[in-house]
């Protein structure tokens, strides 16, 4: 026989076997039971969850010679069938390979027949969220009202791509991420059943890198067999896997809580230098981080730790300074965050590290963010501002969010007019206000955001397309997607009637469901701005769109020069040059004159 990989030898075959989903298994029990097995189900969760594996044993149980019963036998002549995949009346679909209208036509038609073994039919449509928008409409009269022997179960880890009206049409069930305790559990059990011997530890390890899935970690068991035969433990799970050893991330920690910034580049240097990514290190520095502060809050028993570790990293979170713990994690989860959007990680990972050894992360201001900042009685202005001055006191639009905060006045004078005391208290422009969690996607679904982003922008025409190559897709919010420019003149050219109606064309096609785009102002990874200009000063991004306009005047002439006597130059950055967006820009204007 064929060699068989762990996580297909090792498959359940009944409810019972399928750990971590009491939920889902206990109400397809009942309803098995009380004979009330609906027509259609929707199983959604990450990979490996055995979602496919719930469908195959609910096939099963209503197909078993001693049922439909709720703990199929597993022997007889049906459940050997549907469990080596050769049974005719149980159909697995690879919604992926088959998304388009004439493969659900197809099914349409097969769904009518009598079935040729079993008593019920089975349609397991996997990944159900590939099936175009033309197959979705297509499936919704038979997928509400099939025939009386015919049940459909629909698998997918992006539920969001499903649209509502086959939503509503079947029972939704979520399933779950294995616990630590389960997975270590599971891999203890496939150990033991195949003779092998693993070191506790390891076996931590590898249900920690899996991730809460099943599949996932009996992969990366078979990986670790197979590097070391005779037994698998901490230092061949580190050498597969890349990961870092706990001694190097408590050093880490050490030199953190010292703030001593040369033993933090020389660990660095010598874990890059033994093959560690600096994402996967950045990763792991939080992870371990996260431990410490679980252990200080006297939460490690929470934190499945084993007693020794929880000793250890409690004994180590006593020697970090109050509020470090804190501050670090979310300095590492915004760099976790910003990996994606820079090409130098390591630049990235040792800045961070840094700053949080520095002690930027852990600073918290004196008063709210709402509270003007105090200022001494020397810088005040003794007078107060005059309606001629009252202009002037307003905080124009290129104004950076750092400037100073308005001076506050103990007791407002009877003469001073009301009027030019609310100006002074200017608005807060958007690069002030706190830096938002944007919704990226969960990592368990398959392809990401800048994936999905790719795929819209393939479907745009050219004209639209260089407008949005170089915008950033920031996440979605309900109904709305939202992607971040640079310049405010690129949102305007986004919100003429056109452009906005493309890409809204090109998002539904993609997502599959309608999404309103709307462009926001969004500086990256981009260094801050210098602060304390002056109010007539003007931030780049207003400098640049002056100079596109001034380089595309409207007859088509030659560029005219800035007002300081030079040309304007073009934009280095990795967006569309200056050149590219003035005819673009140019273009715009004269279809809407036009």
């Amino acid at each position: 026989m064929a060699y068989l990989a762990l996580y297909r030898k090792y498959r359940p075959q009944t409810f019972d076997d399928i750990m971590g989903q009491d939920h889902v298994t206990r109400t397809l029990q009942n309803a098995i039971r009380r004979n009330r097995v609906a027509h259609a189900y929707l199983f959604c969760g990450p990979r490996g969850t055995a979602k496919t594996t719930t469908a195959r044993v609910l096939a099963k149980a209503m197909n078993c010679e001693h049922g439909p019963t709720p703990d199929p036998c597993d022997e007889c002549d049906a459940c050997i069938r549907i469990r080596d995949g050769h049974s005719l009346d149980v159909v697995e679909i690879d919604a992926a390979s088959n998304r388009g209208i004439d493969d659900i036509k197809l099914l349409r038609e097969q769904v009518g027949r009598a079935s040729a073994q079993e008593r019920t039919k089975f349609y397991i449509i996997d990944e159900v969220h590939q099936l175009s928008a033309d197959a979705f409409q297509a499936l919704l009269k038979t997928l509400e009202e099939p025939p009386p022997n015919v049940l459909f179960v629909l698998a997918t880890t992006e539920t969001h791509r499903v649209p509502k009206t086959i939503v509503s049409r079947c029972q939704r069930f979520d399933f779950r991420r294995g616990t630590m305790k389960d997975l270590t559990d599971r891999l203890r059990y496939v150990v033991d059943a195949e003779g092998m011997t693993a070191d506790p530890e390891a076996l931590t390890a590898i249900a920690r890198a899996s991730a809460g899935g099943w599949r996932d970690a009996l992969s990366l068991l078979e990986q670790m067999a197979a590097y070391s035969p005779e037994t698998v433990d901490l230092a061949a799970v580190n050498a597969v896997l890349g990961s870092v050893e706990e001694s190097a991330l408590s050093e880490l920690a050490d030199a953190l809580a010292e703030r001593d910034a040369a033993t933090l580049f020389r660990i660095i240097e010598r874990l890059v230098a033994e093959g560690k990514e600096p994402r996967l290190l950045l990763s792991s520095v939080g992870a371990y981080l996260r431990d410490l502060l679980w252990a200080q809050s006297g939460a490690g028993d929470a934190a499945q730790l084993s007693p020794e570790a929880a000793t250890r990293c409690r004994e180590q979170a006593e020697r970090m300074p109050p509020g470090l713990l804190m501050g670090a994690l979310e300095a590492i989860n915004r760099a976790e965050s910003q990996m994606r959007w820079v090409s130098d990680h390591r630049l990235l990972l040792e800045l961070t590290l840094l700053r949080i050894a520095s002690g930027h992360p852990v600073e918290t201001p004196a008063a709210p963010p709402s509270a003007p900042a105090p200022v001494t009685p020397s810088a005040r202005n003794p007078e107060p501002p005059t309606k001629a001055e009252a202009p002037r006191a307003k905080t124009p639009r290129s104004a950076p969010a750092t400037a100073p905060p308005p001076l506050a006045e103990e007791e407002p004078s009877a003469s001073a007019p009301a009027a030019p005391v609310r100006e002074a208290s200017a608005p807060v422009e958007p690069d002030s206000e706190p830096e938002e969690e944007f919704a990226h996607p969960d990592e368990s679904v398959e392809g990401g955001l800048e994936e999905l982003w790719e795929r819209v922008l393939g479907r745009l025409k050219p004209k639209v397309r260089g407008l949005l190559r170089g915008a950033t897709p920031l996440g979605i919010s309900g109904k709305m997607f939202r992607v971040g420019f640079r310049y405010k003149a690129h949102i305007e050219l986004l919100n003429q009637k056109e452009n906005k109606r493309e890409a809204e064309a090109a998002l539904q096609e993609v997502f599959g469901q309608p999404l309103l785009v709307k462009g926001e102002e969004w500086s990256g990874a981009a260094p801050p701005k210098e602060s304390g200009p002056s109010a007539d000063q003007a931030t780049a991004s207003d400098k640049l769109t002056d100079s596109t306009s001034r380089a595309a005047p409207k007859d088509g002439g030659a560029p005219r020069p800035s007002p300081g006597g030079k040309a304007a130059k073009p934009a280095d950055d990795d967006f569309i040059t200056e050149q590219e967006f003035a005819d673009l820009f140019h273009a715009e204007k004269i279809e809407g004159d036009d």
